[in-house]
């Protein structure tokens, strides 16, 4: 314990170096080199105070800041954030692991400043600067989110990452490392909020206006790996502004806001700066026969058996739906594959006297390729994550034998008069309606009004000629997403 309060006596700091008394301060070209306090844990333990005027200042505004986010949210981040300043970069959040004296291992929060940093993308010269504060909450967003929990992998990602977006989430996915450009994203949103509680009357093109553009793309964004972690400049501006949008209306109702609404919203920022990146799905189907009519003949004759009726039998089918995708495209291709059973009964006999004769029962394994037209896929303008729209899809249902049971309770059926089951293909359209995250949570709901005309081949002799009209309702739930 004794440890730890040497930790937190450390002070929050915040790197922050007085700027000049008059004219433009001088854009900087990098990390000055004398700056020794290095870009790591070890700036804990160190007592280096450059660039930090003012440790009371920057107390205030980390209190202040953790303050609102108890008050205003659900997420209940209660550590103690220590800010230092270091060699990096670039402002940077770490968890470091500390060792008690009774063996216990802590993960202390740590924010890494840079000052040449905060003087080069910032053209104020107030001691602390919006842009100051918002960089600030931007960091404590990546405590609080969580995004720091696998150091070890993430330091083995940061040494292995390129510039090519594709690589860096390949090598993102074999670490299990979530998606970086998304994570900055969410930071960006939370700080945002919180900036827009401090600062009441906050002008979000004013509060952009402030950055020095030409020194973040001069310096910032020619880095290879800074820019494989972070989405570029315009386009984290891009989506601010469709999230301070949003955000107006959200404050305006008075609602809570939990993570939930940080990680949806970025998630669906980042799919709109990416929308030709392909998505896939996999969910649940289920279906039930709510209409049919069969009709058996022999010979072109109808044949007076197998009636099918709801109540006395059913037909239902189970399995897998994947589907691939494109947001800003509405037409998707999808495939099934299910177990499904019909059941088909002859009864004679009225009221209380009815009586099941013959029932047919036969089995498949059903494979479903189609194509789809989503309107969900056409509703650009829209930037909630959840997305609700009509859909329509077709294609022929392949219905491979996996067996039948044939029972007669009227007459004797020998052994070798009984019918085999042959591969049939069918057409079939769905129209129904469906919910989306357009985030990259799985979840996805599908109702539809399935038609099918099905065709059943049944080898006996003499041979009948089968068909039924049959209209089912259909469930679905999205349960993996990649």
């Amino acid at each position: 314990m004794r440890l730890l309060v040497q930790v937190v006596l450390l002070s929050i700091l915040l790197a922050h170096q007085t700027k000049g008394q008059s004219g433009k301060p001088q854009r900087p070209t990098g990390v000055d080199e004398s700056y020794k306090i290095p870009c790591d844990c070890d700036a804990l333990t160190s007592v280096e105070r450059k660039y930090i005027p003012s440790e009371k200042e920057a107390g205030v505004i980390v209190a202040n800041f953790l303050k609102i986010v108890r008050q205003h949210s659900s997420l209940k981040y209660s550590n103690t954030i220590i800010v230092k300043a270091a060699g990096c970069g670039a402002p940077e959040a770490r968890n470091c692991p500390t060792t008690l004296p009774n063996n216990r291992t802590i993960d202390i929060p740590l924010i890494l400043y840079n000052n040449v940093f905060l003087e080069g993308i910032n053209k104020k010269m107030d001691s602390i600067t919006r842009i100051d504060k918002h960089i600030l909450a931007h960091e404590i967003g990546h405590h609080v989110f969580g995004h720091l929990k696998n150091t070890e992998n993430e330091a083995v990602f940061s040494e292995l990452q390129g510039t090519d977006a594709v690589n860096s989430e390949r090598i993102a996915r074999r670490f299990k490392v979530s998606n970086r450009h998304a994570e900055e994203i969410q930071a960006d949103f939370f700080g945002l909020w919180l900036l827009s509680l401090t600062e009441k009357s906050l002008d979000f093109e004013a509060f952009i206006a402030e950055f020095n553009l030409d020194y973040i793309r001069k310096y910032i964004e020619v880095d290879a790996r800074f820019s494989a972690s972070h989405p570029l400049f315009k386009d984290r501006i891009k989506a601010m502004r469709r999230f301070w949008d949003q955000l107006q209306i959200r404050q305006l109702q008075r609602k809570g806001i939990s993570q939930g609404y940080f990680s949806n919203s970025a998630s669906t920022a980042y799919i709109e700066l990416h929308p030709d990146r392909t998505f896939w799905d996999l969910g649940l189907v289920a279906g039930l026969t709510v209409v049919a009519k069969p009709m058996f003949t022999a010979g072109g004759q109808p044949v007076d058996a197998f009636l099918y009726s709801v109540p006395d039998a059913y037909n239902l089918y189970t399995g897998l739906n994947v589907s691939r995708y494109r947001w800003n495209n509405p037409w998707r291709y999808e495939g099934e594959i299910a177990y499904s059973k019909q059941t088909f009964g002859t009864t004679i006999g009225q009221g209380n006297d009815k009586r099941l004769v013959e029932t047919l029962e036969l089995r498949y394994l059903t494979v479903f390729p189609k194509i789809s037209w989503n309107s969900v896929g056409v509703k650009n303008t829209n930037f909630a994550s959840n997305r609700f729209g009509f859909f329509v899809s077709a294609g022929p249902i392949m219905r491979m034998p996996l067996g039948l049971d044939y029972q007669n309770r009227a007459v004797t059926v020998a052994p070798t008069s009984m019918p085999t089951l042959r591969l049939s293909i069918n057409p079939r359209i769905s129209l129904g309606v469906e919910l989306l995250q357009k985030t990259f949570l799985p979840r996805g709901y599908k109702v539809a009004l399935t038609y099918e005309w099905s065709s059943i081949k049944l080898t006996t002799d003499p041979r009948p000629e089968t068909g039924s009209h049959n209209f089912d309702l259909t469930l679905q739930y999205n349960f993996a997403r990649w």
